[in-house]
């Protein structure tokens, strides 16, 4: 059986986005230990099945090596797809939310405290920052799963579509104009909504850390990130190989974040078997904190 090499780069994608699986459960575990608070927790617990679909999407392509050889018999691991659709179109949105966690848990790193001090954005409460955020957030979810239901069923009707880019097989669903002629309309220009708004998110929260920490290293990542996918359909071939780069690049930044900010005590290097569980509250940045 014979591969070709252009489907490596996937594999090595799928390794990366493994490990850092691997990372976020630990960071998981150490968390409930240590009683970090439920946001951040559920940012966890949303990110670890996130990194393994990213995985399998890096495994799919990576077998598109494979698969070349008797294209276009579409094999058995091609229904994937509809997993990593609802991913890209449903799940990619909540990531927002993570961005703003990130910048709300600005002062219990600055404070080193073991008790979380939820911070505010230009004087607008946690509270309503979380339920603005998420508002916007489950607007996209709805668009996105609107999407996905016209486009599985589509795909259902006349079957994924063979695709040989670059020696690499694959299947994909039909475009959007198969999808309406089969009275599916699907929402025009949203398709992307949902991973363009994350990319910004992060870009803005990379910004917050700059301004308020002075500490750059995650904006430029989100920058690059940000234009390394936007640039993509300008340049097909490297688009092809690139996005799913970009896609651990950034995952990595995040995780980075979570290591370094997620802290209820400022640093990841205290005695876990001394600490005791501790008391979370809420103090908003621009209020006094209560003794």
């Amino acid at each position: 059986m014979s591969i070709e090499l252009n489907s490596v780069p996937f594999f090595i994608y799928a390794i990366v986005a493994l490990f850092e699986a691997v990372l976020v459960s630990e960071r998981l575990m150490n968390g409930l230990k240590e009683g970090h608070p439920i946001q951040w927790t559920l940012c966890r617990v949303f990110l670890v099945p996130m990194l393994l679909l990213l995985m399998l999407d890096d495994i799919r392509l990576f077998l598109g090596g494979f698969w070349a050889k008797d294209f276009p018999e579409e094999p058995a691991f091609a229904w994937i797809i509809y997993p990593l659709l609802v991913t890209h179109l449903v799940f990619v949105p909540v990531f927002i939310l993570h961005q703003f966690e990130y910048i709300l848990a600005i002062p219990t790193y600055l404070e080193k405290s073991p008790t979380y001090i939820s911070g505010s954005i230009m004087g607008i409460t946690a509270k309503r920052v979380r339920i603005g955020v998420g508002s916007v957030t489950l607007v996209l979810i709805i668009i996105g799963a609107y999407n996905a239901i016209c486009v599985i069923q589509a795909a259902r009707q006349v079957r994924l579509v063979p695709e040989l880019k670059y020696g690499i097989a694959k299947f994909r669903p039909p475009h959007n104009t198969v999808i309406e002629e089969l009275g599916l309309p699907v929402i025009h220009g949203t398709e992307l909504v949902g991973v363009v708004a994350f990319s910004l998110a992060t870009v803005v929260a990379g910004l917050v850390f700059w301004v308020q920490l002075k500490w750059q290293w995650y904006f430029w990542a989100a920058l690059l990130a940000f234009v390394g996918q936007g640039s993509g359909p300008q340049f097909e071939k490297y688009f092809f190989f690139a996005s799913n780069f970009w896609e651990v690049w950034i995952f990595a930044a995040m995780i980075f974040i979570d290591y370094k900010f997620l802290n209820l005590y400022g640093d990841d290097d205290v005695d876990k078997d001394k600490v005791t569980k501790p008391v979370v509250r809420t103090v908003y940045s621009n209020q006094k904190k209560t003794k």
